[in-house]
């Protein structure tokens, strides 16, 4: 089920926009997601760009590609940020 976020001219806020696979629950026990957050995770693959697998998938910020966070390389040393970037991104400077 997917409802507004709360706040947010649109109903939606950009403090729940979040990419790491964790929603809140309304009261009823749906999934709260953002139409933002939405839209941005139907950009994105659906298989982990390494085991071609899917799961829960760590979303890059700048591209379509998505990674298990135990296949993303480098490996990495803590919980990554909201604006993560793959290492194609980074070495292409985007």
């Amino acid at each position: 089920v997917i409802t507004p976020c709360p706040g947010g001219e649109d109903g939606g806020s950009d403090e729940d926009y979040t990419t790491d696979g964790s929603y809140d629950l309304d009261s009823s026990g749906s999934v709260i997601v953002c139409a933002n957050e939405q839209d941005f995770l139907d950009q994105h693959n659906d298989y982990c760009e390494v085991c071609n697998q899917p799961g829960e998938l760590l979303c890059c910020a700048t591209c379509n590609l998505v990674y298990h966070k135990e296949c993303v390389r480098p490996r990495l040393a803590k919980d990554p940020p909201d604006d993560w970037k793959c290492a194609y991104c980074v070495s292409s400077g985007v």
